[in-house]
């Protein structure tokens, strides 16, 4: 990959601007308001295109459900199909309820990246084989579980979902102690990576004194649903690289709508239906359709 700065003009930085209210604009709605950070996609995406191999954490179980939320895994495919079109090898770290989801990868997207799954007793000595057997230049989670304080992790209904997963802190403990990067996408504060706002959360949003998660991103980007976040990070590397890189706003709704067929729930109200976070097909599908829109001037 080509090792330069990526310098935007000013038309640019104003598409950059319109693609990050993209994922900042609702952010109150999550209890996030006024926690934007202008500028953290931008930088991610040039940590991005300076890395040559990226573990990405993902995968959010619900209590009751068969398999895991629509937020999170079609975000982190986009991301890593972004990634692969561009060189870039990608792997990625899950649970067992997420992983089916992430396959999806191959057949819809012609991914490469290998899954691993992980279930909740996994031992640590388990997790760092996988960190250094691919030894990844930057790890990056989005809408992944996150220690709270308390050692344990919470959705945002403050139930303890530790039973139901493992936690994969631990792949950003071991980058940190390796000096290398660490991104983060989140959309509630008690995700791998929130913990960059862990005192704004406790403050702000609903049981933040419970599920806030304490393990911190150095480049931390908020978002209304994770999903979009990743939408608009890979709108961020194409606006860089003058490629359209981001999935089609079909591909998306077909990857929703086989994730939710085959059992994926809405995370925010628990029913199998092709919704995100509570937001409507139509939300969802605005969204990435909006970042398609500002992208024209400067892709091919």
């Amino acid at each position: 990959m080509p090792k330069e700065p990526y310098h935007l003009s000013a038309d640019q930085a104003q598409t950059l601007s319109e693609l990050e209210a993209l994922a900042y604009e609702r952010l109150a709605s999550r209890g996030l308001g006024g926690l934007d950070l202008p500028g953290a996609y931008l930088e991610a995406a040039r940590r991005l295109l300076d890395a040559k191999s990226i573990l990405i954490l993902t995968g959010f179980p619900i209590r009751g459900a068969a398999l895991g939320e629509t937020d999170g895994p079609p975000g982190a495919l986009a991301l890593g199909n972004a990634l692969e079109r561009l060189g870039i090898q990608v792997a990625y770290a899950t649970d067992d309820t997420s992983a089916p989801l992430l396959a999806l990868g191959g057949p819809k997207l012609s991914l490469r990246a290998a899954i691993y799954p992980f279930l909740p007793e996994v031992d640590e000595t388990t997790l760092e084989r996988l960190y250094t057997d691919f030894d990844p230049d930057l790890v990056f989670a989005i809408e992944r579980p996150g220690k709270a304080a308390d050692g344990l992790c919470h959705s945002m209904r403050g139930e303890v979902i530790s039973d139901l997963t493992p936690s994969l802190d631990l792949f950003f403990e071991l980058a940190v102690r390796d000096h290398k990067s660490t991104l983060a996408i989140g959309d509630g504060g008690n995700e791998i990576g929130m913990g960059r706002l862990y005192e704004a959360v406790v403050k702000q949003v609903p049981r933040g004194e419970t599920i806030a998660a304490v393990t911190a991103a150095d480049i931390l980007m908020p978002a209304a649903v994770s999903n979009w976040g990743a939408y608009v990070l890979a709108g961020t590397l194409s606006l860089l690289c003058g490629r359209d890189l981001l999935i089609s706003a079909e591909t998306a709704s077909d990857l929703l709508h086989t994730m939710v067929d085959m059992g994926a729930v809405d995370g925010a109200t628990k029913r199998q239906e092709a919704t995100v976070d509570g937001y409507s097909f139509e939300e969802n599908q605005a969204v990435i359709k909006a970042v398609h829109d500002l992208l024209v001037p400067w892709v091919q």
